[in-house]
């Protein structure tokens, strides 16, 4: 049996691909049983597609795990995501590097509308 987790994760990278332009996070709250998804930007929620997409996925959801909760939100709602389990991005590209033990993997991503606010702190520690 798959795990509601699994299930969102290939539903939501679908999701994706359907609407490539669609920014989509998604994060678990265990303690609640509860999904939430933020899909932005907030016009895909006047697109008629996307919102028979969204009913579907609900639908489904809510048939094959009927003791966890769903709940699609906006960048504008009150739920916020803290801690996301997934996010994909329509205007994220560059190039990086995951390091995972011995292993190591890499993607290609371009940058548009690029905005250092989401950078970090500056570390000068291996300037010298």
């Amino acid at each position: 049996m798959i795990d509601s987790y699994k299930f969102l994760e290939k539903r939501l990278r679908e999701l994706f691909t359907q609407f490539p332009k669609s920014n989509i996070r998604y994060e678990f709250i265990s303690n609640r049983l509860t999904h939430l998804i933020e899909i932005t930007p907030l016009s895909f929620y006047h697109s008629d597609r996307y919102k028979q997409s969204e009913t579907d996925l609900e639908d489904e959801f809510e048939l094959m795990f009927p003791k966890e909760n769903i709940l699609f939100i906006s960048d504008e709602s009150l739920n916020k995501i803290n801690e996301p389990n997934l996010e994909l991005f329509s205007e994220i590209h560059g190039r990086f590097c995951l390091l995972s033990g011995n292993s190591t993997q890499s993607a290609t991503y371009s940058f548009l509308n690029f905005s250092p606010e989401f950078v970090g702190e500056d570390n000068y520690a291996l300037a010298a």
